[in-house]
């Protein structure tokens, strides 16, 4: 058990130093060309502001007011495109972060399913509580594995851990059937 907890503990300290390093290095800033390194006027850094945000040259040709010969003069300087790829990366990044935190909400909600006091009615049975625990180490599984792969994770509506809090015990063991199989 002692080894769990250092495990949880490598875990969390691994999502700080991520979630520090995401507030701090440039690599991971949502502002265009943040250290400057391609001397990028108020416009282009606009420019990719909104190619970031909307990802048609047209759009944000209409919302700068800028002709479409120096929008594509924009597009084709250097450091634009790597710009805007850069700062989707970054918005994985932040993603991911953020998913990070839903995916340790849950597991500690299914934990304390299985390792709280709880009223009778709400308690699980034995093999309930193994599917619980098999749930609990798939999540830090998932956790473990996408910290360096943002790309692999979907996109989860902001609610779910807020409507899985919001499940009965009864729901929460139809939800397990259905995820299941019926199993």
């Amino acid at each position: 058990m002692g080894n769990d907890k250092n495990e949880d503990m490598d875990l969390g300290k691994i999502q700080k130093e991520y979630d520090n390093k995401l507030s701090t290095e440039p690599t991971y800033s949502l502002e265009a060309d943040p250290i400057g390194e391609y001397g990028f006027t108020n416009k282009e850094k606009l420019f990719v502001k909104y190619m970031v945000e909307y990802n048609d040259i047209k759009v944000v040709g209409k919302i700068l007011k800028i002709p479409e010969v120096e929008l594509q003069k924009i597009y084709f300087k250097y450091g634009i495109r790597e710009e805007i790829v850069r700062i989707n990366s970054a918005i994985k990044h932040q993603q991911l972060s953020r998913k990070m935190l839903t995916l340790s909400e849950l597991g500690g909600y299914a934990s304390s399913i299985v390792m709280d006091e709880c009223p009778e009615h709400e308690r699980v049975d034995g093999k309930l509580k193994l599917r619980y625990m098999d749930m609990i180490l798939k999540i830090h599984d998932a956790q473990s594995k996408v910290i360096d792969s943002p790309e692999v994770l979907d996109i989860v509506p902001e609610n779910t851990v807020t409507d899985v809090k919001n499940c009965s015990a009864e729901e929460l063991r139809a939800m397990l059937d259905v995820i299941q199989g019926g199993k």
